[in-house]
């Protein structure tokens, strides 16, 4: 008996927190989709946003991270 697998409690905690906890976790899903479509609107994504800068920037010694988040800053109206 002690040789046979025994099977993971892993799930059984979690079952119980969502059957009391139905509806907030659909609520906030919806508010997190949300808030993720306002900020896809606004301005393309980071990878995209360096690359834009890299490109405006366009120096032979190449661009400080500095400069770049400048730039970003500047061109797309973000605060960080």
């Amino acid at each position: 008996s002690s040789q046979s697998p025994k099977k993971p409690k892993i799930g059984s905690p979690m079952k119980k927190k969502l059957s009391h906890t139905n509806a907030s976790p659909k609520k906030s899903t919806a508010k997190a989709s949300d808030v993720r479509n306002v900020t896809t609107t606004r301005h393309p994504n980071y990878q995209q946003m360096v690359t834009e800068a890299i490109k405006t920037l366009d120096s032979r010694t190449g661009s400080s991270r500095s400069k770049i988040l400048n730039h970003i800053k500047v061109t797309y109206g973000i605060e960080g």
